[in-house]
């Protein structure tokens, strides 16, 4: 597949347990499996300075990427943050409020167990959206229901919960439609 005509050079795991691969062409991140390709770095598209890829490293409680080339070295913020051991009573959430005129927001929800299922709830009580977080302390709402429409102003409930349902924490984000 697409690392059948590369030369690797090196290999590292993130939080998320995706593959990150340095090869003479950039990075190829795969994911847990490493069945697909999730994202791929190259010096046209990221701030690496070389191909090139001697090396990488991660800073699992910040998702920061430290890739290694042979010009120099460049870190690049990742979502590979890892999961807290526990729920706070209240999730961070960010940007908040969002305002939403025409681009893609990118809500961080943030402050996650391994493996927290997320329920974006209206203040009437409706579901408005279900997310599975990837595994790390971070996941992302775009904004969007369970049928792809943008939700309409007002204040949503985000509630996450560990695998059997055991711990809970919530967190309230604004939204403002333009």
């Amino acid at each position: 597949t697409a690392l059948r005509q590369q030369t690797v050079s090196c290999i590292a795991v993130d939080a998320l347990n995706r593959k990150w691969v340095g090869t003479l062409e950039g990075v190829i991140v795969m994911d847990e499996d490493g069945s697909d390709v999730v994202e791929q770095y190259t010096s046209s598209n990221s701030p690496l300075p070389s191909d090139e890829i001697t090396c990488i490293a991660f800073d699992n409680n910040t998702g920061t990427a430290y890739i290694g080339t042979e010009m120099g070295m460049a870190s690049l913020k990742t979502d590979a943050v890892k999961a807290v051991d526990s729920f706070a009573d209240e999730l961070f959430i960010y940007p908040n409020p969002v305002v939403i005129n025409g681009s893609e927001p990118k809500i961080t929800i943030d402050g996650l167990v391994e493996d927290a299922e997320i329920k974006v709830i209206s203040v009437s009580g409706r579901l408005v959206r279900e997310i599975s977080s990837e595994g790390g302390r971070v996941a992302t709402w775009d904004g969007r229901d369970q049928s792809g429409k943008y939700v309409p102003s007002g204040i949503y409930i985000i509630v996450a919960y560990d695998a059997d349902g055991s711990s809970v924490s919530k967190g309230k984000v604004a939204i403002i439609r333009n």
